[in-house]
């Protein structure tokens, strides 16, 4: 029996593998006399020619572990086997990149960002909640007379009736894997409008959102881009403001070109309340992950 030609040892297994560097050797055969009688002249013990009847690389050959300085979009060789590629070693497993988990866990967890940034929108639109007595004024002004020409009296906070427009958003995201990810509004704020009978439309157009989360310790850049409408009924009471009949239409784009990650989904919400202040042109909104400040720009609706 000849050394192995990778790493000295002597031993075979049952499968013809080197029992210490787990190159392949070759099924071990009984002894045979050489047919020319000649004796054996090769390399010395541990050298690197190689031997008869003995291949020299039909086995795997494992490679270093993948630097994180890798681009992300090129995803590195694992394990002796690029992306996409079984090894050929004797598990015969698939192989797995080791980035392609935290990447797709990442685009789930956008689309329920998504989620999140257009409940914050709408809630952007709270106010200081003000019980009214009907029988009283409450603006300071002659009391309504009932005639044909007085407003309607609004169902919810009248400081909300009017339009508003989204100045500011940030939210702590929790994503499993990652974190928490900071997302905030970057330009073109979404517009809101309350009507007194407590009908809510928001409009999001080229709405935009960054953040930057890190995979595997690289940073990735991360842009939502929403154009939708959304449209509810809402209540407001004691400083929180509740969402029912909640409709959303229109899509979000998520952008991460590290990745080479582009993908438009349908746009969605949820109802959930939200406290909030309001006093005068200026509304802010504020849970235990998010603040958002909006103002008005039109006491029309």
């Amino acid at each position: 029996m000849q050394p192995c030609p990778t790493c000295g040892g002597m031993g075979i297994d049952a499968n013809g593998y080197c029992t210490q560097c787990r190159t392949y050797r070759g099924v071990p055969q009984a002894p045979q006399q050489p047919t020319s009688g000649t004796p054996y002249s090769g390399g010395p013990y541990g050298g690197q020619q190689p031997y008869a009847g003995y291949p020299t690389s039909s086995g795997p050959q494992y490679s270093a572990p993948p630097s994180y300085n890798d681009p992300i979009s090129a995803p590195p060789t694992a394990y002796g086997a690029t992306y996409g590629a079984g090894p050929s070693g004797p598990s015969g497993g698939g192989g797995k990149n080791k980035y392609l988990m935290p990447i797709l866990a990442l685009s789930g967890v956008l689309v329920v960002l998504v989620v999140a940034i257009v409940v914050v929108a709408a809630l952007k639109s709270g106010g200081d909640d003000k019980k009214t007595d009907p029988q009283a004024n409450t603006t300071g002004g002659p009391a309504a007379t009932g005639t044909a020409s007085a407003k309607p009296k609004a169902t919810i906070d009248e400081c909300l009736v009017g339009t508003w427009t989204t100045q500011t958003y940030t939210e702590q995201v929790a994503m499993d894997g990652v974190g928490n990810v900071p997302i905030s509004l970057t330009k073109n704020g979404s517009v809101l409008k309350f009507t007194p009978d407590g009908k809510l439309t928001e409009t999001y157009k080229d709405s935009t959102f960054d953040g930057k989360p890190t995979i595997q310790g690289q940073a990735v850049a991360i842009t939502l881009t929403v154009n939708a409408t959304v449209t509810s009924n809402v209540s407001t009471t004691s400083g929180s403001i509740a969402y029912t009949n909640v409709q959303a239409t229109g899509t979000i784009n998520t952008k991460a070109p590290s990745i080479n990650f582009d993908e438009t989904e349908p746009f969605q919400t949820d109802d959930n309340p939200a406290k909030y202040t309001c006093s005068g042109n200026n509304l802010t909104m504020s849970t235990s992950q998010i603040n958002a400040t909006a103002t008005k720009t039109s006491t029309s609706y």
